[in-house]
């Protein structure tokens, strides 16, 4: 990520090493031998650069150090930078496997996916469900939503797991969170 007043020298550190901003969105070229050539010209710029690739964090497992932050009591109290919102969501995902499934709807014009966590128990015959949809972070610098509706997955899924009345309420509801809208 990077202010869009670096952007177009990054542009020509790009054209240098003949690759292109979607190359680079999608992570291709990184692993081939321009990496040390490219990863040189920007220490050598004064450009403030991260690279990161979604998938990383989830095959190595999940830091403790940011799971424990994100599932404490002040889950709203702090900002969740993109990275730790996206490992939260992989995490609450797999760990509520049985009625949380993790959906993709699309790509962000940063080629970033759309995730949606859809909460609810499936159901064996064609019952009508009703349907409650929750968003956040729609507009820029709107991170209390995103803390928000992290917060309101959290305490449901807990609730689920210990609360009879509750799960069985979700026998006929779904949810519908989609954590991250404007990325």
């Amino acid at each position: 990520m990077m202010s869009p007043d670096s952007m177009d020298q990054y542009e020509s550190i790009l054209t240098k090493h003949n690759q292109s901003i979607e190359e680079l969105a999608r992570g291709k070229w990184l692993i081939k031998s321009g990496k040390k050539m490219v990863l040189h010209s920007l220490q050598n710029s004064t450009i403030r650069y991260k690279f990161y690739h979604s998938r990383v964090k989830r095959s190595r497992g999940y830091s403790k150090s940011s799971l424990s932050l994100i599932r404490s009591k002040n889950i709203t109290a702090m900002y969740y930078n993109l990275e730790q919102v996206y490992e939260w969501i992989y995490f609450i995902s797999e760990q509520y496997s049985d009625i949380v499934e993790l959906i993709e709807i699309g790509k962000s014009i940063q080629n970033r996916s759309l995730l949606v966590l859809k909460i609810g128990y499936k159901s064996e015959s064609n019952v009508t469900k009703k349907l409650f949809w929750y968003d956040a972070g729609i507009h820029a610098r709107e991170w209390t939503t995103i803390s928000a509706a992290m917060y309101t997955v959290d305490k449901i899924d807990r609730h689920l797991e210990v609360d009879d009345q509750f799960k069985i309420s979700f026998q006929f509801k779904e949810l519908i969170f989609v954590e991250l809208f404007n990325i």
